[in-house]
This record gives C-alpha cells, sequence and structure tokens, in this order.
C-alpha cells in the first residue's frame, strides 16, 4: 500500500510516496504463576503483620497504656472474594465491608483475637 505525504522542504511542498511498515505484535502472555508459593507468601506476610502488632499492643501494655485482646486488619479485596463469614474457630470476625467504589474492590475490616492468632489462615 502507498500513500502520498508532504514534505515541506524550502517551503516548498514536495510529493513524495510512502509505504508504512508492517510491525508484528506478539498477543500479550500471561506470567507463570505458581499458587502454592504466592500462598505461602501471602500467609507469611499476613503473619508477620499480626506478629507484629501484638508485639507493638505488648509494648504498649508494658508501658501502662490501654490495648486491646486483638487485632484489628483492613483489606482492599475484589469484592466477590470476600467470604460471607469466617469460621467461628478461626478467632476472625469481618467488622465492616466498605461500598464497592466503582473499581471493582472494597475495604474489608477485620479483627482477631491475640489467643486465636495461630488458628487464622
Amino acid at each position: 500500500m502507498q500513500k502520498k505525504h508532504f514534505f515541506l522542504g524550502n517551503k516548498i511542498a514536495e510529493d513524495r510516496s510512502f509505504t508504512p511498515r508492517t510491525r508484528s505484535v506478539q498477543p500479550p502472555t500471561m506470567p507463570e504463576r505458581n499458587r502454592q508459593e504466592h500462598a505461602a507468601y501471602i500467609k507469611e506476610i499476613y503473619n508477620t503483620a499480626i506478629d507484629k502488632a501484638i508485639e507493638t499492643l505488648s509494648q504498649r501494655s508494658e508501658r501502662g497504656l490501654p490495648v486491646a485482646d486483638g487485632v484489628y486488619m483492613n483489606f482492599d479485596m475484589v469484592s466477590g472474594f470476600v467470604p460471607q463469614a469466617l469460621a467461628k474457630r478461626s478467632g476472625a470476625s469481618i467488622l465492616k465491608i466498605s461500598e464497592d467504589k466503582g473499581e471493582g474492590n472494597v475495604d474489608v475490616t477485620i479483627y482477631i483475637k491475640k489467643r486465636k492468632k495461630r488458628l487464622v489462615g
């Protein structure tokens, strides 16, 4: 396919031929994922966050400051992945689920009791 384009050189419009180059665009490929490795990584981060929060509660308690008997955590989740209820034995409770703000995600607040933290996840 040939198209005519103008080249302005010395203020004179010259008619030059132009043939567009064909581009070979590769279709996007999905990266390889190891679901077990990813799940272990998320569980490790989750447990680390709980441990650090409980450590902070212990430090507050040692200084005579008021503390809760558990940890509050906020998650930004896809609304379809929010469980309807958590198991009673897990020690975690869903306190609040915010409304979807149009992007498909909701903010979920959960409460995890200190004495039940190891049973979660």
